[in-house]
């Protein structure tokens, strides 16, 4: 029979490894022109093998690569990662994002531009997409797998792909709804690897009783090099607006500076792709600033 002793032992130490950062295993590009096929130019693709992701559901990734990339071999590129992947260059069931039309037109435009990789949602999306359980919907909550399949088996799978630039200021984390929920929850939970952050229609409503004392308990560690992006439309859910609003007056009370923290609601805005869309190139634009 174990003693109240030993299970308060072992509880201490499930409760330490729980509240643990994710950190990024390496950072080091090893096969930076291993891509066999790429994306026709200023386009993108789908890749065809599933990449693994440890606990979770392997997926497939999308990959937008600049204009130039395959011309100049010598430069290297910032990487964005969104969420929801079969949406945000093509139609996946609920409109598109059409990110590429985007990212051309700044191109157009003389602007510099990175790499983007969309990463497919899977069925356990509700539970991947967020961090804390809801009696409602998802009681086992899969955040932190999620975050962690990103930051341990896609990352490094598109490291050692793509020439890129693989510290903190050039990775960046991006999603509306649940995907604004954990993209926001992952520059608390991955601050080493994401230094900048889209929080786009975030619904914080799902988890804010757990996230709010999540946040006021995380002490940054790069309170001054994180970038955020919070933005909604003021015609989405009735608590939409005042809940972005909390998280963002949070936000500033952990340390971040408001100089580093955009702040938008958009008049007409809807929970919706369309909407998104028109939203995607001012977040694109501050992050990559």
């Amino acid at each position: 029979m174990k003693t109240p002793l030993f299970i308060g032992f072992i509880l201490s130490i499930f409760i330490v490894f729980s509240c643990k950062s994710i950190d990024q295993p390496d950072i080091t590009n090893t096969q930076k022109d291993s891509i066999v096929i790429v994306p026709a130019k200023g386009s993108y693709m789908r890749l065809t093998e599933p990449i693994a992701c440890g606990e979770l559901p392997a997926r497939r990734i999308w990959v937008y690569l600049p204009p130039n990339y395959v011309e100049d071999s010598t430069k290297y590129y910032p990487v964005c990662y969104m969420h929801d992947g079969q949406n945000v260059f093509e139609n996946g069931g609920y409109g598109s994002w059409n990110m590429h039309n985007m990212l051309n037109a700044r191109a157009l435009e003389g602007k510099e531009l990175g790499i983007v990789v969309a990463i497919d949602n899977t069925s356990k999306r509700l539970a991947e997409y967020t961090p804390f359980a809801n009696a409602d919907y998802a009681k086992v909550p899969l955040g932190d797998a999620y975050l962690e399949a990103i930051v341990k088996h896609i990352i490094p799978y598109v490291n050692s792909h793509y020439r890129t630039l693989p510290d903190r200021a050039h990775t960046m984390l991006c999603g509306s709804s649940l995907g604004g929920l954990i993209s926001y929850y992952g520059a608390y939970k991955a601050d080493s690897v994401f230094g900048s952050i889209g929080a786009i229609s975030p619904a914080f409503w799902y988890c804010k009783n757990d996230l709010k004392p999540f946040i006021s308990t995380v002490t940054s560690r790069y309170p001054n090099a994180t970038k955020i992006y919070f933005i909604c439309g003021d015609s989405e859910s009735t608590t939409m607006v005042s809940d972005m609003q909390e998280f963002y007056e949070a936000t500033l009370a952990r340390g971040i500076p408001a100089v580093a923290i955009k702040y938008e609601v958009v008049t007409g805005g809807k929970h919706n792709e369309a909407s998104w869309s028109n939203q995607i190139g001012r977040v694109y634009d501050f992050l990559f600033e």
